[in-house]
C-alpha cells in the first residue's frame, strides 16, 4: 500500500522522499507500479507535453533535485545558455527553434509588423538586424535607405509612397492620392514644372500659384480660377452666370460680359436693375430702383404692373397703355376716367350731387372694378 511505499523508500533516502512526498504526494501508484519504473505517467496531460528532443531526455534534466511541480515551462529556463541573442528576442525560443533540432531555427517575418517582400526577402538578417538587434528597430525606410534618399527628407521618411521593395528606382506615385489630383493637362506636364527646386510639400494649390501670369483679370476674380477655367483647356472658359445672385434671363443671356463688366470689373457690382437701366427710366425714380415690378427682361417696353388694384383691361381686350389713366407719367398716384369715359366734369358733378355723392373726384374709391353699378352714396 502507499504507506508502505514511503516507509521503505524513506528508509532508503530520507531526505529525497521527503522532498518526493511534498512535491508530487503520496499515490506513488499514479506513476510507478512497484518496480522502480515510471509506468503510468502521460506528461502529455500536463500543460507541458514532450515533443521531440524533449521525449528523449531524462527527467532528472529538467526535474533536478526531485521537484516536478511549479517548474518555470517557459523555454529559457532550460536553454538561457543556448540563447545566442542575450535575451533581445524575449524568452519565447519557440517562434523560431523547435524542440527536434535547436540550430534549425525558422522565422516566419511576416508576423511582425514588418513583413518581408520584394528584395527584403533575400537580404540577410544582420543588414538590418545589425549587432544582433532584434527587437525595437525603426520600421521606417528612412531607417535603412536615408542615404538612398535623393530628396534629403523633403518627402518624409514614408519611402513607400512612392518606392517599393522590388526596385528602388522603380517609382511610383498617384498624385490623386492628395489634396491636388491631377486633370487634364495637369497629367501631361513634367514634375518640375511645379516642383521646382524638388519642393513637394507645402506648394500652394491655388491656381494662381502656376497661372498668375494667365489671369488677364489682374485678380478681379480671386484665385479661383476654376470657377471658370478647367485643366483641360485655359481659354476654354465658361462661367455659370445662374450660380451668382444675379441670374441671367431673357435679353440678359445675349448681352456681351462687357455691357455691364464695364473695365474688367466683375466683383461688386449692383444689382438694382437702375445700375444699368437709369437712363431708361421714363419715370425719373419716382417709382423707386425696382423695375422688375412692371418690366421683364424679355422687353423692356412691355411692362405690366403686377400688383395694379383696378383692372388693367377694363372695357379692353388687352391691357391699358398707363397713359391712357395717368396722363402725368411722373406721378402715377393721380389719374382719371375722362380719357375712356365721355363725361364732362360738370356733368358728373351734376349727376353725383343729385344722388348725394359729394366726393365724386376719386372714381375707384366707388367703381373698384370700372363697374357703374359698384357706385353708392357718402359713408
Amino acid at each position: 500500500d502507499v504507506g508502505r511505499c514511503d516507509n521503505c523508500h524513506r528508509q532508503a533516502d530520507a531526505a529525497f522522499m521527503q522532498q518526493h512526498v511534498a512535491d508530487v504526494g503520496t499515490a506513488c501508484l499514479q506513476c510507478h507500479d512497484g518496480s522502480g519504473e515510471l509506468a503510468n505517467f502521460d506528461h502529455n496531460q500536463t500543460n507541458f507535453p514532450l515533443t521531440g528532443k524533449h521525449e528523449r531526455i531524462e527527467c532528472k534534466a529538467c526535474h533536478q533535485g526531485g521537484v516536478f511541480t511549479g517548474l518555470d515551462t517557459a523555454c529559457v529556463a532550460c536553454h538561457q545558455k543556448d540563447d545566442a541573442h542575450n535575451g533581445s528576442f524575449g524568452t519565447n525560443c519557440a517562434a523560431c527553434h523547435n524542440t527536434s533540432k535547436w540550430d534549425e531555427a525558422q522565422f516566419d517575418h511576416d508576423k511582425t509588423n514588418f513583413p518581408l517582400t520584394g528584395k527584403h526577402e533575400r537580404i540577410e538578417c544582420q543588414e538590418c538586424h545589425q549587432g544582433g538587434v532584434f527587437t525595437g528597430l525603426d520600421d521606417a525606410c528612412v531607417a535603412c535607405h536615408q542615404k538612398d534618399d535623393a530628396h534629403n527628407g523633403s518627402f518624409g521618411n514614408n519611402c513607400a509612397t512612392c518606392h517599393n521593395t522590388s526596385k528602388w528606382d522603380e517609382i511610383q506615385f498617384d498624385h490623386s492620392k492628395t489634396n491636388f489630383p491631377l486633370t487634364g493637362k495637369h497629367g501631361l506636364i513634367e514634375c518640375q514644372e511645379c516642383h521646382q527646386g524638388d519642393v513637394y510639400t507645402g506648394l500652394d494649390d491655388a491656381c494662381v500659384a502656376c497661372h498668375q501670369k494667365d489671369d488677364a483679370h489682374d485678380g478681379s476674380f480671386g484665385t479661383d480660377c476654376a470657377a471658370c477655367h478647367n485643366t483641360n483647356k485655359w481659354d476654354d472658359a465658361q462661367f455659370d452666370h445662374n450660380q451668382t445672385n444675379f441670374p441671367l434671363t431673357g435679353k440678359h443671356q445675349r448681352l456681351e460680359c462687357q455691357a455691364c463688366h464695364q473695365g474688367g470689373v466683375y466683383t461688386g457690382l449692383g444689382t438694382a436693375c437702375v445700375a444699368c437701366h437709369q437712363k431708361d427710366d421714363a419715370h425719373d425714380g419716382s417709382f423707386g430702383t425696382d423695375c422688375a415690378a412692371c418690366h421683364n427682361t424679355n422687353k423692356w417696353d412691355d411692362a405690366t404692373v403686377k400688383n395694379h388694384r383696378f383692372p388693367l383691361n377694363h372695357g379692353r381686350r388687352g391691357n391699358s397703355e398707363c397713359i391712357v389713366c395717368h396722363e402725368n407719367l411722373q406721378n402715377f398716384k393721380e389719374y382719371t376716367c375722362y380719357n375712356c369715359h365721355e363725361h364732362t366734369p360738370a356733368r358728373i358733378r351734376s349727376k353725383h350731387l343729385e344722388e348725394g355723392i359729394s366726393n365724386f373726384q376719386d372714381c375707384v374709391r366707388c367703381h373698384p372694378t370700372g363697374r357703374e353699378e359698384e357706385g353708392g352714396g357718402d359713408d
